[in-house]
């Protein structure tokens, strides 16, 4: 498999032919020659490109989605709401849609079930964070960065499909500053 986080075919190459069913026949069959696991999620909600999931989670971060998945109402002591299936069901989507390196990263004690049933993620470097709080009912992020930056979105209106660029944009500076 090639060292790509995020595969993507221009649609120039594929078929001209109108029919979905021969694009998607195309897609899967490209997909397979190259090793990737086909997507058939449009990237920015148009038809631009097409996008293979690669990541795979390591058994570390799955292990510690199934805990915090099994968690039960006042699992803090406080009253503390539990991550609803959904919430699970997006931490992961998320993850998978991650970027490998960014996956690779991520230490057990780095995902964590808040009080309000959402899952925050995050990552550290050198006294400076990223971090994403992840629920059903919304989802934000938070950054702390080198030379005073703290980007910021508490109102994503999506973490998948794809991640959002703001998001991504912040991890790139974190780690390449």
């Amino acid at each position: 498999m090639e060292n790509k986080d995020l595969k993507m075919i221009k649609n120039e190459a594929l078929p001209k032919d109108e029919s979905l069913l021969l694009r998607e026949k195309f897609i899967n069959e490209y997909s397979k020659k190259k090793g990737w696991n086909p997507k058939t999620d449009i990237v920015n909600g148009n038809d631009n490109y097409v996008c293979f999931e690669s990541n795979k989670l390591n058994e570390n971060i799955s292990k510690r989605i199934s805990e915090i998945s099994s968690l039960k109402v006042n699992w803090d002591g406080y009253g503390g709401s539990a991550p609803s299936k959904n919430t699970i069901e997006l931490v992961n989507s998320f993850l998978i849609e991650l970027p490998q390196k960014y996956i690779d990263l991520i230490h057990f004690e780095d995902i964590v079930p808040t009080s309000h049933g959402t899952v925050r993620i995050e990552w550290e470097k050198e006294g400076y964070f990223v971090s994403i709080e992840i629920g059903e009912n919304g989802s934000g992020y938070y950054s702390e960065l080198l030379h005073g930056e703290e980007p910021y979105n508490d109102n994503l209106e999506s973490v998948t499909n794809p991640v959002p660029y703001e998001f991504l944009e912040a991890l790139e500076k974190l780690y390449n500053s």
